[in-house]
């Protein structure tokens, strides 16, 4: 059975923006095959998200999957990649200075050994 030698990571993150863009996830992806990734804006104000990936763990070539979407309070967005990947970031800041929100990550993939 193809999920005897896998091992699922699954995990919610939540915390508040700030003014710049900050990375609030980072997901070891290597060795991956699909990742399910949801985020929802839990706040009473727009923030904006960013996915990005990298080829290599630490490297410094990226590339933008998602490209600084605006997400109104309360909506969500789903992302889901079968890309083979080392690394996929999630990053977040609030639309406007000064008027942080709350954000909710909730993630789901499955690694080989």
């Amino acid at each position: 059975m193809p999920w005897q030698n896998a091992i699922i990571f699954e995990d919610v993150v939540s915390g508040n923006t700030v003014d710049a863009l900050t990375d609030i996830l980072t997901l070891d992806t290597r060795m991956v095959k699909q990742v399910s990734i949801g985020f929802k804006n839990t706040g009473a104000v727009s923030c904006v998200l960013r996915v990005t990936s990298k080829t290599k763990k630490g490297g410094v070539l990226s590339n933008i999957e998602v490209n600084d979407v605006t997400l109104t309070a309360g909506s969500t967005l789903r992302y889901f990649s079968s890309k083979f990947l080392a690394e996929t970031i999630i990053s977040t800041r609030s639309s406007a200075a000064g008027v942080p929100t709350t954000y909710s990550v909730e993630y789901v993939y499955e690694k080989t050994h």
